[in-house]
């Protein structure tokens, strides 16, 4: 009797035990589910604000590994032309770099017919009417081959944009519904992220393609002032010429016939010395335009650039001219600006593009240089009472991490706020005239270079244009 009365006593204690445990052991499995499962849906939500693919890419597959506890998760990705190709590889189990899905495949028109996941140990009993056993082996067989357990679409609208092949959990538990459906809310929030970056990048081609377009119609525009500039420096070269044949040498020639004296002798070679210099300089000023005219033709491409020279053919695009008696044109002095350049000596080289980078620095001097001309006409009109003026503009630059950050920094008249904060804003100027790209391009340039530009400004104190830029790394800088 009493063994019979203990184990109606015990049996109701042990399954109360078992329960409570049982109950013990799902409340930690399952908070430790909920804990991934909210992690991805907080991921999901910042997505669309990355705008690099690879980048993006990449983070849905480390966070999915690391977060849920997967050995395998690769990312693939329609590449525009009916392929789905390999994007992001995360993988241990030997899926090929080139590994690549056409509409045509099996597991491709599987999705697109289904548009649900595929469960590797449910893909026979999910069978429909319209799949056929050879299609359902190939994708099975597939699966098998490189240890996907499970495979998430992603859809815009009706159409396939890519999928997330997942492996065996490293704990060995079963994907449940609630991982499906976490899942599926990441793969169409993932959608609508990479269709964004894709965007992006897009926009970013078709800017750079834009900035071809307004390189060559500024080429257009430059080979006219370059014929002009030509013009002149070959006058230069003309008018030098006849000087030499037509004035100094005759006199020489009647130096040694009437035997004047040394003085006379000492002059006339001084005067043919300057003529001769002022040919070298108009003919090396003819060289450096066609030089420059045949370097700004190039395709633009990214590459590793000194800093010195960048500005130094930056400084040739504001040169600024006044006639000399009427004949030769002669090149203002950097003084009259205050130019002054502090690079240190060794700065570290640059990545970029030379002809957006050399039009930005040529565009903030001579906005620059505009600036110290309004400021000087307030002076002189006695709408600012200053006593003396010095134009300044300084040149200098800096490293901050790995970056190179050079600043243009002038004491001109400055921006109002309303002007400060247009300043980038297409079509927008404070000058009566302008050449070049314009600002708000030349910075939607140099920020797809991965640099920023930036500028503060003062009315009636200055201006000061920052631009970052990436340092070259050790190996390219023998590139």
């Amino acid at each position: 009797m009493l063994p019979v009365l203990a184990s109606s006593l015990l049996a109701p204690a042990g399954l109360f035990v078992y329960f409570t445990i049982k109950n013990k052991a799902e409340a930690i499995f399952f908070k430790e589910q909920r804990r991934y499962q909210q992690a991805l849906i907080q991921i999901s939500e910042t997505m669309t604000l990355i705008k690099e693919l690879d980048k993006l890419l990449d983070l849905i597959v480390q966070k999915v590994k690391g977060l849920v506890g997967i050995k395998d998760v690769c990312l693939f990705v329609d590449d525009k032309t009916g392929q789905y190709v390999l994007k992001t590889l995360g993988h241990e189990n030997g899926f090929p770099k080139d590994l690549r899905f056409s509409g045509k495949d099996p597991i491709i028109k599987y999705l697109a017919e289904h548009r649900s996941p595929i469960i590797r140990e449910e893909l026979v009993a999910g069978k429909s009417r319209k799949d056929s056993e050879r299609d359902l082996e190939a994708i099975s067989s597939l699966m098998q081959r490189y240890g996907i357990a499970l495979i998430i679409p992603s859809f815009v609208q009706d159409s396939l944009l890519g999928f997330m092949t997942l492996g065996e959990k490293s704990d060995g538990r079963m994907y449940t519904q609630d991982d499906l459906n976490v899942f599926e809310a990441l793969a169409n929030q993932a959608a609508l992220a990479i269709e964004n970056a894709i965007f992006y990048e897009a926009q970013g081609r078709s800017l750079a393609q834009e900035l071809q377009e307004h390189k060559l119609k500024y080429l257009g525009n430059m080979a006219s002032n370059m014929c002009h500039d030509l013009n002149n420096r070959f006058n230069g070269i003309v008018i030098q010429t006849f000087e030499i044949f037509d004035a100094i040498i005759p006199a020489i020639k009647e130096f040694f016939k009437n035997h004047s004296n040394e003085k006379d002798l000492g002059a006339l070679i001084e005067r043919l010395i300057e003529n001769i210099k002022i040919i070298e300089h108009h003919a090396m000023a003819g060289g450096e335009t066609v030089e420059r005219f045949r370097q700004q033709s190039r395709q633009a491409k990214i590459e590793v650039l000194s800093l010195v020279p960048l500005i130094e053919n930056s400084l040739l695009l504001v040169t600024h001219l006044k006639e000399k008696t009427g004949d030769v044109a002669k090149i203002v002095p950097r003084e009259e600006y205050g130019l002054e350049i502090k690079i240190p000596d060794g700065f570290p080289k640059l990545l970029g593009e030379v002809f957006s980078l050399e039009n930005a620095v040529g565009n903030m001097l001579r906005n620059a240089c505009a600036a110290q001309e309004k400021k000087k006409e307030s002076i002189k009109k006695g709408e600012l009472k200053i006593e003396s003026y010095s134009p300044k503009v300084i040149i200098s630059a800096r490293t901050a991490g790995a970056m190179a950050v050079i600043t243009i920094q002038d004491n001109g008249i400055g921006m109002t706020k309303d002007e400060l904060g247009q300043i980038f804003v297409p079509f927008f100027t404070t000058k009566v005239k302008g050449t070049g790209l314009g600002l708000s391009i030349l910075k939607t340039m140099i920020e797809l270079q991965g640099g920023k530009v930036s500028v503060e400004s003062e009315h009636l104190k200055g201006t000061t244009f920052t631009i970052s830029l990436p340092q070259a790394k050790e190996g390219e800088e023998n590139a």
